[in-house]
């Protein structure tokens, strides 16, 4: 242990993180999945993942939920943002990114996006795919539980379809701040 530098060890934490490792090794090998990590406030897992995600040659790409702010697909909009501002312009990313952003995040003059379509989701999709494909990427979505209903009902079908490539989504939210009958 050095407490100096900061690191502390992680205390019986060893299933989450053999899963988050296993999850890691498929997701490099093209085979993507989504793991649920739940618990009480203040357990340890944001450090648990962000230790194991630190430790892997994914691509990490965090985006917390606020209490009170959720908007629309927020925190999937801020993993677009994260990776543009973590990797230059690309020609195999940029236009995908740029559609997926176009469309959820749409100009003010212009009418609310119908978020029972399945636009979001294929947008979504395919940027996740260019990202994907030009390295392996962990999206760490950190206390969903606060995440706009939006986000929440797209996570499932977005996670299936995203089965094949080299990207691991990964969801942290506390089990005590969630009612029986909320979507988590």
């Amino acid at each position: 242990m050095n407490n100096e530098a900061g690191v502390y060890p992680l205390v019986a934490r060893d299933e989450a993180c053999t899963a988050i490792t296993a999850a890691v090794a498929a997701a490099r090998e093209g085979q993507g999945s989504t793991l649920l990590i739940t618990g009480e406030a203040g357990m340890g897992k944001t450090a648990v993942v962000t230790r194991a995600l630190a430790r892997s040659d994914l691509l990490p790409l965090t985006a917390p939920a606020y209490e009170g702010h959720a908007f629309p697909y927020g925190p999937l909009i801020e993993v677009l943002r994260a990776y543009g501002r973590q990797r230059p312009n690309h020609p195999s990313t940029e236009a995908p990114l740029t559609r997926a952003l176009a469309l959820l995040v749409p100009d003010r003059s212009i009418t609310l996006l119908d978020t029972s379509s399945a636009a979001p989701l294929e947008a979504l999709r395919q940027a996740l795919v260019a990202l994907a494909r030009r390295q392996p990427v962990a999206i760490f979505l950190d206390d969903i539980q606060w995440a706009d209903h939006a986000t929440l009902e797209l996570l499932p079908a977005l996670s299936s379809s995203l089965a094949c490539e080299s990207l691991l989504i990964i969801c942290a939210f506390r089990s005590d701040e969630i009612a029986r009958d909320h979507p988590l």
